[in-house]
């Protein structure tokens, strides 16, 4: 079984100081905030323990690949995942489930198991919640920074289009975030409206 609380400080130490300058939204509270959520799905869903352990290993590690790539980080975290879990007790089994959940959480998101569904939830967790607009704002200054984006304006039609085709999987997440989400939706169509007037 993999070594979370281990696995979790050598990644504290070691790996997560290499992120890039400017990442507001995927920096290591992000990690934790996910990994919080799968904490949280997993102690209400029947896990076993080889599972959890595995959910967990997936959150703590479902970003590391942006300290070598921006663009391609899933492989490039999955790659990383591969390498580093053996030193954290992963047979090839718990890598190969651990990979498979990092490359489910690509946008759009691809759960095709149960604990990819978990993963992908916990990733996007934030979007059913009360603290949705400070995280929304972490993204939207790392999008500026990347020159992904030009305007709030331009930011807000985004969360609108994407805030209205995301789906959770996870019925945790339908029944304890959807209905959040959908007023969160309706707060950025709202200030949409008014920026045009």
């Amino acid at each position: 079984m993999i070594e979370i609380k281990a696995l979790r400080e050598y990644l504290i130490q070691r790996e997560f100081p290499k992120l890039p300058v400017g990442l507001k939204y995927h920096n290591v509270e992000h990690t934790l905030d996910v990994a919080s959520a799968c904490e949280d799905i997993a102690s209400r869903e029947s896990l076993s323990e080889m599972e959890a352990s595995q959910l967990m290993a997936a959150a703590l590690l479902h970003d590391i690949g942006f300290t070598l790539s921006f663009d391609d980080h899933e492989n490039e975290g999955a790659e990383i995942a591969a390498a580093i879990l053996p030193k954290f007790g992963a047979d090839e089994e718990d890598i190969r489930v651990v990979r498979g959940m990092i490359q489910a959480t690509r946008i759009p998101q691809s759960p095709k198991t149960i604990l990819e569904e978990y993963l992908c939830d916990a990733d996007l967790d934030y979007l059913g919640r009360s603290d949705f607009e400070p995280i929304a704002e972490g993204l939207f200054q790392e999008m500026l920074f990347r020159q992904q984006v030009s305007s709030r304006v331009e930011w807000d039609n985004i969360q609108v289009k994407f805030l209205t085709s995301h789906q959770y999987f996870s019925d945790f997440s339908r029944t304890n975030r959807e209905e959040k989400k959908n007023e969160n939706l309706q707060s950025v169509i709202k200030r949409l409206g008014n920026s045009l007037d």
